[in-house]
């Protein structure tokens, strides 16, 4: 397991428990924040660290910080070091058990921990492990397994897979409390596995939300296809897509932004010999977050033209904030992530080019249109900002301590 402390960026309040070579793995893997004399809560974050282009990460790098900004808080310590690769989960036991917090929240989806089905069951059981442990516990689940298209987003789909993926989500529900993204999850859990300790907590802005300027000349619009990236995002139905809409406009460009989804790891390689000579597309890799906002300024809209999605996208919501007109597949989960919070965006049918390049062309030539479109979810997202969405889960872990308080009286009496 390796360390990463980028999204703890106030120097003077982070403490690496690493330095020292006497000290074991899981020592290595804890980054702290305190505040001396505080009262507030000490928060333990389980969360994968890399890669940091999957939402996954990126969510919980988000509360992880924000967490920072308040005085409820008296210390957060982020046990985050695993890749997929490397997820320890005797590491992660080992870890809180010795900083003892107030309460751990887990950052959960059924890729943070691999692949193989033994490492995804040992990282579900965590939240049972702690809780029995006396330690009040928060999950959160980004997926809903019953709601996925296994085969669709590159998982095994047999018996075994389904069966195995029922059992990590009972495992989740019986933290003290657990968390979803998008309502429709929360419904989902109470319907079908009798959950009763739900709470459905928007998954909001990844960034403050706030109107990029846009940069690229109107004659050259650019479109920007950014995220985690595998066959499922549709890249395929994207390229087919852009040729039709450089056919109206010659100076359009498509700009590609991201790294290999966890489980496609070659794909990016893959990407780049599709495009090969293609005029106007450039595949631009990972690309650090300063960069970021000069290519969402730059671009005058944001495509998702997903074959099939897993739950809330972080994609949509970054364009939204930084007021970026959106064009993108019609999936259930999608829709869902635009409906619930209000935001508006061009719909199109999923795997279908030429009414990808149709709704692409027809945005492009409504400029009231894409500008009504931005400032809406501009406006949308500034109810859902970071420190909005912490103040949220600060409410939770509060409720998750005083029930598990409560059970524990009941069961000493």
């Amino acid at each position: 397991m390796t360390s990463s402390t980028r999204h703890l960026s106030r120097p003077t309040e982070v403490v690496s428990r690493g330095d020292a070579s006497g000290e074991d793995e899981a020592a290595r893997n804890e980054k702290v924040i305190h505040r001396a004399g505080h009262a507030g809560i000490h928060v333990a974050v389980v969360s994968p660290a890399s890669p940091p282009f999957t939402g996954i990460s990126e969510y919980g790098a988000s509360l992880a910080y924000s967490l920072q900004e308040t005085e409820e808080v008296r210390a957060v310590t982020t046990v985050d070091g695993w890749s997929l690769a490397s997820f320890d989960t005797f590491e992660v036991l080992r870890s809180i058990r010795r900083i003892k917090p107030d309460v751990v929240w887990f950052n959960l989806s059924f890729g943070s921990f691999g692949t193989a089905r033994r490492r995804i069951l040992f990282g579900y059981a965590l939240p049972t492990v702690f809780r029995c442990l006396g330690v009040p516990t928060v999950v959160t689940m980004h997926e809903v397994f019953d709601d996925v298209a296994l085969a669709a987003v590159g998982a095994g789909d047999g018996w075994i897979a389904r069966a195995g993926g029922r059992i990590a989500t009972r495992l989740a529900l019986t933290a003290d409390v657990t968390c979803v993204t998008l309502g429709r999850h929360a419904g989902r859990l109470r319907h079908q596995y009798g959950a009763t300790r739900v709470r459905h907590i928007p998954h909001g802005s990844p960034v403050e939300p706030q109107l990029l300027a846009h940069s690229a000349p109107k004659a050259e619009p650019e479109l920007l296809l950014f995220g985690c990236l595998s066959p499922h995002k549709g890249l395929p139905v994207l390229l087919k897509a852009f040729q039709e809409v450089r056919r109206r406009h010659g100076g359009a460009r498509l700009l590609i932004v991201g790294d290999d989804h966890p489980r496609f790891t070659a794909y990016c390689r893959e990407v780049r010999a599709q495009v090969g000579d293609l005029h106007g597309i450039e595949c631009l890799g990972p690309q650090p977050e300063s960069r970021l906002r000069e290519l969402f300024a730059r671009s005058s809209a944001v495509i998702l033209p997903y074959l099939a999605s897993t739950g809330a996208s972080s994609v949509l919501y970054r364009a939204a904030a930084y007021g970026r007109p959106i064009v993108m597949s019609d999936l259930p989960e999608l829709r869902a992530s635009t409906e619930e919070l209000g935001l508006r965006v061009e719909y199109v049918p999923p795997n279908q080019p030429q009414a990808l390049a149709h709704g692409i062309r027809g945005l492009l030539a409504d400029e009231v249109r894409m500008t009504a479109l931005a400032t809406h979810n501009l406006e949308v997202m500034r109810k859902y900002t970071p420190m909005a969405i912490r103040d949220l889960y600060l409410a939770v872990f509060r409720s998750a301590m005083t029930l598990h308080r409560r059970q524990r009286i009941t069961c000493q009496s």
